[in-house]
């Protein structure tokens, strides 16, 4: 269960009040996880109104484990609904991933993700004549090493690529979005 209260200065935005149960079983070599979420957004200004709204989306992933674990390779598939007050901000549709993780090097790793999503908004976009029919395909690829030795031991360097190009029938909808990182970061 999680509650997230948002703000922008001291002003509040919303109120998320979510609960996403997850199960996972262990198998010889793999993973199944069957997960959901249900989430009630309460949006606190009026710019907001119709936004509110109540989001159910359920999905399964597996993932496999190769090469003495040194590949692993996981793909899911998951459906989604949600209801809104004003039926423009309703939605539903599904989104697909799958992905693969390399022990590339001693305390190195890379890997390479992609997903599709496809998304149908239930009322007429406002200042428009449909209503909203979209998709997104994403595509992220990164690594991450651990120093064990040297000035950064117990440090990680992590970066990634990712690109995002959304399609709709409503152009003021579609971009092409790329976004790099690099991280370097240590827990203790």
């Amino acid at each position: 269960m999680q509650l997230d209260d948002l703000y922008l200065g001291d002003e509040s935005l919303a109120l998320y009040s979510s609960v996403s149960p997850s199960f996972t079983w262990q198998l010889k070599g793999a993973e199944l996880t069957v997960n959901a979420i249900y989430l009630n957004k309460d949006f606190k200004r009026s710019v907001d109104a119709g936004r509110n709204s109540d989001y159910f989306s359920a999905g399964l992933s597996y993932g496999h484990l190769f090469n003495q674990g040194k590949v692993a390779v996981q793909g899911g598939l998951s459906f989604f609904d949600e209801r809104a007050d004003a039926s423009h901000y309703s939605n539903d549709g599904w989104e697909a991933f799958i992905g693969a993780n390399f022990v590339a090097w001693e305390n190195g790793s890379i890997y390479g993700r992609y997903s599709f999503k496809d998304v149908s908004y239930k009322g007429i976009q406002p200042f428009f004549t449909v209503a909203r029919d979209e998709t997104e395909d994403r595509y992220e690829i990164g690594f991450g090493h651990n120093f064990k030795e040297g000035a950064l031991t117990n440090w990680k360097l992590s970066g990634s690529w990712q690109q995002t190009r959304a399609r709709s029938n409503v152009s003021i909808f579609t971009y092409d979005r790329e976004v790099v990182s690099v991280n370097l970061g240590r827990s203790f």
